[in-house]
């Protein structure tokens, strides 16, 4: 019998997949835009993802293997819309999970410099090592990924907690720096940047044939994770907003802030440098076991070159895993030598997240009957419509991709009609 995954290591990988590098910017950026008003921009985006949880339910029951979200939108908006999926997952995280780990090399850095023992190449090998840890992780067998997996949760969780309770004294009495004051416009701005946070757990449906109970154990292993994720995201930005001058911050430097002003900074800067590491370890681990299931899937359809398709003797995408991890060095390298690109990519991904998510909500409103989850999906659909256009600079990328991908996929089908 094949082994299956259990509902812990759900719960394992759904933290895996929404956590991240974004827990290292985040908290700064979206205080640098939304201002007094960056808890709402946080309680706002966790309640964006509830209709979101419902809706992967159904997915997963509607196509439960591992073409996941792009298999559903072909149900919804015909195959060609699905077949566009895969290269728009690919064209997002290509640039988002390398400058993942360009960020946390950059906290680990840091640290060494603040012993006085860094040298120039840290952050580029932190991020390296990254990367190729999730591969070889993944190459393992589903116990050994998953013992893996566990023990990189379990650390980050701990780590977290040190984080916020060291933090806590510093911050306490200075929390009327998050007093809301209702701006619209920033609110709105702050929930598109916000939802990065939570671009995450569609990457379970692409291993949701993995799964002993995919309806089930999916839904709850991603709920849990957005309320753990979510808990981090409002008490980390809070205690970041109340400690941190406002007016002399980058406001991608994120967390590595604190270490300025928490004692004993060189403690407090070790401990800030291990959760970055390790939230964007397992952030990479479960990322690349779904990106690589959905490149597989498409590579069976021949939608991607057949050589993709290939399985080793633990059943893994062997060539599909190896061939990320390359893509991603490659990226990896350019941003390393090409640092200012940084922020386009950012915002980049986060607006691609918020295009898929409408793609998919699209799909399930054209397949659902009238009723309130009919309404429910009109009424998110309108509220992702209404945060693209906030900062519409950014949607042609996810179009013209889309685009292509749909007329490479329509001229496939003529090759085979």
């Amino acid at each position: 019998m094949s082994q299956k995954y259990t509902l812990w290591d759900g719960i394992t990988r759904a933290i895996g997949s929404v956590i991240g590098s974004g827990i290292l910017f985040l908290p700064s950026y979206t205080f640098a835009i939304a201002g007094g008003d960056v808890l709402i921009v946080w309680v706002l985006t966790i309640l964006l993802c509830i209709p979101g949880l419902i809706f992967l339910s159904d997915m997963v029951e509607a196509v439960p293997n591992n073409s996941g979200m792009g298999g559903f939108i072909s149900l919804g908006l015909g195959k060609h819309f699905g077949n566009a999926l895969p290269m728009l997952m690919l064209s997002t995280v290509c640039l988002g999970m390398p400058s993942a780990a360009l960020i946390s090399g950059k906290y680990i850095s840091n640290f060494f410099n603040s012993i006085s023992i860094g040298f120039s190449f840290v952050q580029y090998i932190t991020a390296l090592i990254i990367i190729w840890f999730a591969v070889f992780s993944n190459l393992k067998n589903l116990k050994t990924n998953s013992k893996i997996s566990t023990i990189l949760t379990v650390l980050l969780l701990v780590i977290a907690a040190a984080l916020f309770f060291m933090t806590f004294d510093t911050a306490n009495g200075d929390y009327h720096k998050i007093k809301p004051v209702y701006n619209i416009s920033a609110i709105s701005s702050g929930v598109i940047l916000a939802f990065w946070a939570f671009a995450g757990f569609e990457n379970l449906t692409f291993m949701a044939s993995k799964f002993k109970n995919p309806k089930r154990d999916l839904f709850l292993s991603c709920s849990l994770a957005i309320l753990i994720c979510g808990a981090l995201y409002l008490a980390l930005t809070a205690n970041y907003a109340a400690i941190v001058d406002s007016n002399h911050f980058d406001k991608l430097a994120g967390l590595y802030y604190l270490s300025e002003y928490v004692t004993p900074k060189t403690l407090s800067t070790l401990v800030i440098s291990l959760f970055a590491l390790f939230a964007v370890q397992i952030n990479f681990n479960s990322w690349i076991e779904g990106i690589s299931g959905m490149v597989q899937a498409s590579s069976n359809e021949g939608y991607l070159p057949k050589l993709f398709s290939k399985v080793d003797s633990n059943n893994n995408p062997h060539n599909a895993i190896f061939g990320i991890g390359i893509v991603f060095t490659i990226v990896a390298t350019f941003g390393f030598f090409f640092p200012s690109i940084f922020e386009k990519f950012l915002k980049t991904v986060a607006t691609n997240f918020v295009y898929m998510y409408l793609l998919a909500i699209l799909a399930y409103f054209v397949r659902s009957k009238l009723g309130l989850k009919k309404i429910l999906s009109l009424m998110f659909c309108a509220g992702l419509v209404y945060v693209l256009l906030s900062d519409i600079n950014y949607i042609y990328y996810p179009i013209v991709v889309s685009v292509l991908a749909i007329i490479l996929s329509m001229k496939k089908e003529r090759q085979y009609a």
